[in-house]
């Protein structure tokens, strides 16, 4: 007995088998991307084996790192500041000086583009409002509202 799949259904097989395999981190990058949204981390926080200054203030403009497998920000130096600044490690490549000039506030546009309890979606995914005021998207996530 012959069984016939044509490429269409193996490429749904295919695609299930993907996405059932992706870890979340995956499946959110992808999403994000989509939507031309830049590259998310996963895992934001930094991390702890880091000088305490680096942790304090987290990611930054001029960080240069790895971003993981598992989706967090390893990161190496970053090239804003001195050599002897506290967050760069004191190994840092050859002939390494910051960037000349310095940034200066100006340099950085800042504004948010989203307001409090926006969200990205799928164009079908739909937004429900429950009895407890929270949103419902995507396959039982589960969004808190911002208060």
């Amino acid at each position: 007995m012959y069984y016939w799949m044509s490429m269409v259904d193996l490429q749904s097989r295919k695609s299930r088998h993907e996405m059932v395999t992706q870890r979340g981190n995956e499946i959110y990058e992808r999403h994000l991307c989509l939507k031309g949204r830049g590259f998310p981390l996963w895992i934001p926080e930094p991390n702890k084996r880091l000088p305490l200054a680096y942790q304090k203030r987290g990611i930054a403009i001029g960080d240069v790192g790895i971003i993981t497998r598992s989706g967090a920000f390893s990161f190496l130096f970053n090239i804003c500041v001195p050599s002897d600044d506290p967050i760069n490690p004191p190994l840092l490549p050859e002939g390494f000086t910051p960037i000349h000039p310095p940034l200066d506030a100006l340099d950085v546009a800042e504004f948010n583009e989203f307001k409090p309890g926006s969200y990205l979606a799928s164009a079908s995914i739909e937004n429900l409002q429950s009895g407890f005021d929270a949103r419902l998207v995507d396959l039982g996530q589960f969004i808190c509202p911002d208060h």
